[in-house]
């Protein structure tokens, strides 16, 4: 009978090792590619994508670069990454920052090749530092663009979602799936259902074979001051232009109910003009149907929303005599209308 305890321990010692084959290994930093494959697009970007390649007229009357060089912040990049820095330094931020600014100030007269430049800077820094900032940037950059180069398949997917082993970071809303294999096996979906921008409620449920823990990283833009994350009955902390952490076992049906509480904001330029955006969307009217503006104290006090909800965020601005202004996203252009973001 002696030999009853050698093999129980040869079982324990085969159980053991069964299971260390289906534990995920902890390897911090790295990323997993994510196939274009896995990611099917919907909602507002999926259209947006479609129109722009198919319609030429909508391409803005570029003005050329006033932006300037982006080579030093590429430049700093690759030394940050030779020296193994993963949080961007203070420096390289307040440089970023203005080209941000400078960016947004001249939005609609960009030519082409600099919006595509700084798409590609901000996406190649989502994805080594992973920093809110860059993909809210990124996300401004998708729904507001009228380049079919710089809004397309490739770029919304490879943006879309990060994934680092069984953790996910949901870096843009839009209706979209995202199907990948666990670590241990068995497959995954998740399923965005939203109709952001419109508003600012998006609903992400699981679909897999079997009960599996994911860690879902979900992103709160800088602007979402009121924004609230609730997963299976629980509501957990938010804090704006950082992701909230959801670690849990999931099993299919689960969902996460994310609220971005939408508010319309003011956004200033230099010469004293400045405009609404609403959420990632800057808010533009038909550039030829702006009286001379005599100013207001508080433009937003002027500001209505007059769409329902779901719909094309549509505003009334009632801050000039005698003359209503109607509000809307640059995707409400058609027939080689151009619209104009700034108030003067």
């Amino acid at each position: 009978m002696k030999f009853i305890p050698v093999v129980a321990v040869s079982l324990f010692i085969s159980l053991l090792w069964s299971c260390q084959l289906k534990m995920a290994p902890e390897r911090e930093g790295v990323s997993d590619s994510v196939e274009q494959s896995a990611i099917n697009l919907g909602g507002i970007l999926a259209e947006q994508t479609d129109r722009l390649s198919s319609d030429k007229s909508l391409c803005p009357e570029a003005t050329g670069n006033a932006v300037g060089s982006l080579r030093p912040l590429t430049d700093r990049l690759q030394q940050l990454k030779q020296a193994g820095v993963s949080t961007p330094p203070d420096d390289f931020m307040a440089t970023w920052r203005e080209k941000q600014h400078a960016v947004l100030a001249n939005f609609e007269v960009l030519d082409e090749n600099t919006l595509a430049s700084w798409r590609r800077l901000n996406a190649e820094l989502l994805r080594y530092f992973g920093a809110v900032c860059f993909a809210d940037e990124l996300e401004r950059i998708f729904y507001n663009s009228r380049y079919a180069d710089v809004v397309n398949d490739s770029s919304l997917k490879s943006t879309c979602y990060t994934r680092r082993y069984d953790r996910i970071y949901v870096n843009l809303y839009t209706s979209s799936t995202f199907d990948f294999v666990h670590t241990t096996g068995g497959n995954v979906r998740l399923i965005q259902e939203t109709a952001y921008p419109n508003e600012g409620k998006i609903s992400i449920k699981f679909e897999l074979d079997d009960k599996r823990y994911v860690d879902l990283f979900i992103r709160i833009p800088e602007w979402a001051q009121t924004a609230s994350v609730t997963g299976k009955g629980v509501k957990y902390p938010v804090y704006p232009g950082e992701y909230t952490e959801i670690a849990s076992k999931w099993k299919t049906g689960d969902q996460v109910e994310v609220l971005l509480g939408m508010k319309p904001q003011i956004i200033g330029r230099a010469n004293d003009r400045w405009g609404f955006s609403f959420g990632p969307l800057l808010l533009t009217y038909q550039a030829d149907s702006l009286p001379r503006h005599t100013g207001t104290n508080n433009p937003l006090a002027q500001l209505q929303m007059v769409s329902p909800p779901g719909k094309m965020p549509t505003f009334t601005y009632a801050g000039i005599p005698e003359h209503t202004l109607v509000l809307q996203p640059f995707y409400a252009e058609s027939n080689g209308e151009k619209r104009t973001v700034w108030i003067k």
